[in-house]
């Protein structure tokens, strides 16, 4: 049986996994703002004939942002990858239950919705860089203690030192000067600082606002979309080679490595066009596709193995090419003064919805069959892409405050 220490292990080691995450997601998106405001002003006189800031030239700097944010989503990816794998060999030897199998792997995600839904109110209140670095930093500490995962984390907080506070959350809080040096030093002395509506401001600045017009849709939106996205994502992701043993996939292992491959794959091109896509068709169509593919697992019976590892790896790069929205659309959903707790409420959902689907996962497949479980997950994304064809917002290309 498995020992309630580990159990405690793999819940601590990761809840810091997402507050790296958490702020990877806000400060990737340069801390968009979705409500539609358009009557902005500059912050000075002198301002006005410089570069805006949202018109900024790609640099260096945010380069080293996209790779340091990215770094948080590899060590909570990598993190719970070696979980998975481990769960699968020791499941024998150790005489691990389906009870208990689900138990562990779900234990992570408790972890990830501790760290997600802890953080936002810090990254709003005390400034993106703390939770940024020094969130790493703890990760760090306590993935050395499974002694498989510390290696990502720790390059990405060494990667993470140079960052600098936000220049949208400094301008928000009036801290001006600070936010001017931070933009000529990183960005560029010609280019100014981010804009400030006039029009409407956020007076209630509490979680509540969060769930009152005009945010109640998005934040339902997000934590929907989310939630649909990670909960085939990661039960599958957690239980993959017993999954494909389940399906009579002749080499299970081989067959989640190509999974994992195209995962990979897919993240790439997924963070090359996601700016050239739209965010609603991206959502309701990857929807769409992913209920394909596990319609055609779920129906299609002792289908070869060869098709059955084809069908996961289509489902895979359809996942994860549209996954890039976890880091891109929530951002956009929220203002600057309630982004980090937004994120982090939708970041807390989608992992309440992935922990109960990954403990289920087993269990449900020991009891009903994997078909049962596939077929649930495709009714989740059926469900998904109807809402979002509701209510989803486009965000690309609007001006963001």
């Amino acid at each position: 049986m498995l020992s309630p220490e580990l159990i405690v292990v793999c819940a601590v080691a990761v809840v810091a996994s997402d507050v790296g995450a958490d702020y990877g997601a806000t400060a990737s998106a340069q801390s968009a703002y979705a409500i539609q405001h358009h009557w902005v002003k500059r912050n000075t006189p002198e301002e006005t004939w410089m570069t805006p800031f949202e018109d900024a030239p790609f640099t260096a700097f945010h380069r080293r942002i996209a790779v340091t944010g990215a770094g948080g989503f590899l060590s909570d990816g990598y993190s719970l990858g070696i979980i998975g794998i481990a769960l699968t060999l020791a499941k024998g030897p150790l005489g691990i239950t389906s009870w208990w199998l689900g138990a562990v792997g779900a234990a992570s995600l408790v972890g990830l919705f501790l760290g997600s839904l802890l953080t936002g109110g810090l990254a709003d209140r005390f400034g993106r860089r703390p939770v940024f670095v020094w969130g790493m930093l703890f990760f760090t500490v306590v993935a050395a203690l499974q002694f498989t995962s510390a290696v990502p984390s720790l390059i990405t907080f060494l990667l993470r030192l140079r960052t600098p506070e936000s220049p949208v959350w400094l301008t928000r809080k009036g801290h001006l000067d600070k936010a001017r040096e931070i933009v000529a030093k990183y960005i560029g002395s010609e280019i100014a600082l981010p804009v400030v509506n006039t029009v409407v401001k956020i007076k209630d600045d509490t979680l509540a606002t969060l769930f009152k017009p005009p945010l109640y849709r998005n934040m339902i939106v997000g934590c929907l979309f989310f939630t649909a996205q990670v909960i085939p994502g990661f039960a599958l992701g957690t239980f993959l080679p017993l999954v494909l043993q389940t399906l009579h996939v002749d080499d299970a292992f081989t067959g989640a490595l190509i999974y994992n491959i195209v995962l990979l794959v897919a993240v790439v091109l997924g963070m090359l066009a996601c700016d050239l896509i739209p965010r609603r068709a991206l959502l309701i169509q990857s929807f769409m596709l992913i209920a394909i593919f596990l319609a055609i697992l779920t129906f299609w019976r002792g289908a070869p193995s060869l098709v059955t590892v084809v069908l996961f790896a289509g489902l895979a790069f359809v996942m994860a090419f549209a996954g890039i929205l976890q880091a891109v659309y929530p951002p956009e959903l929220f203002p600057t003064e309630l982004r980090a707790r937004g994120i982090s409420v939708v970041i807390a959902c989608s992992r309440i919805g992935a922990a109960v689907s990954t403990f289920f996962l087993p269990v449900v497949v020991e009891l009903f069959g994997i078909y049962v479980a596939l077929g649930a997950f495709m009714a989740i994304s059926i469900f998904a892409a109807i809402i979002c064809k509701m209510w989803a917002p486009e965000t690309l290309g609007r001006r963001l405050v």
